[in-house]
């Protein structure tokens, strides 16, 4: 039965990523990912709030108690590589990770006052690394690793009872 449970809502998210008209290529190793699917709520209808659970998306802007963010659908594996070459890109594209960002819609969500957030930003040595910390911190010092808030600030944010609990970047090689 939990295989059943799982593969329904997947499959629903996959569909809606099938009417999606212009994708956004990235290279990204998620650790949230799910093998041969869809991951996040990018993948929904345009209206309406975004519901509780784990959305992908580009952090658009963000204040100390909200965050804009233009949810986007993550494909890995198969469903990717199937994205990728129905858009005419590389098939399978790089790093077996492929994002879909065709909707319009943007949306405000709240972010709880104790929200905690991981940043992704340069080490004294040049290297990248996640540090965790507050969302209060991250808004306040985004880290050098990508301009943050903008089109190219990936993050997963994790919605409960309406607001933002975590929002974490996301490293993309």
């Amino acid at each position: 039965m939990r295989p059943i449970v799982f593969a329904v809502p997947v499959l629903l998210a996959l569909a809606a990523c099938e009417q999606q008209k212009q994708p956004q290529q990235q290279q990204q190793t998620p650790p949230q990912a799910q093998a041969g699917g869809a991951d996040g709520s990018g993948c929904l209808a345009e209206a309406g709030p975004l519901p509780d659970g784990k959305a992908f998306g580009i952090a658009k802007a963000w204040t100390p108690s909200s965050l804009t963010l233009d949810p986007a659908c993550m494909l890995d594996g198969e469903e990717a590589a199937k994205a990728a070459a129905a858009r005419g890109d590389e098939s399978p594209p790089p790093n077996d990770f492929y994002i879909v960002n065709d909707s319009t819609a943007v949306r405000t969500v709240p972010v709880a006052q104790n929200a905690t957030a991981r940043r992704v930003t340069h080490n004294a040595s040049g290297g990248v690394e996640d540090q965790n910390t507050t969302y209060a911190d991250m808004i306040a010092n985004p880290g050098t690793y990508t301009p943050c808030p903008g089109d190219g600030c990936y993050v997963w944010v994790v919605i409960k009872g309406g607001a933002a609990t975590e929002v974490n970047m996301q490293y993309l090689p």
